[in-house]
């Protein structure tokens, strides 16, 4: 059933450690979910939460639509 059928949490990790000592190690928790909308479309989205003060880029929802071959 589409938008119900395939609803899955789930936690994303990003860790950015530069091979430099100039810059610090920056971690990224992004809690998200995926649902299937129908015909091989996914509709994805998230939230980055940063766990360290350093940050890789600007902070924000993020969405995907997604398509299975």
């Amino acid at each position: 059933m589409p938008l119900f059928g395939d609803f899955t949490y789930y936690v994303s990790t990003v860790v950015n450690s530069p091979v430099s000592s100039a810059s610090r190690t920056s971690v990224v928790l992004t809690p998200g979910m995926r649902t299937h909308l129908g015909n091989d479309w996914y509709f994805l989205a998230g939230v980055p939460v940063p766990l360290t003060k350093e940050r890789v880029g600007d902070i924000g929802m993020i969405f995907w639509f997604m398509k299975a071959w």
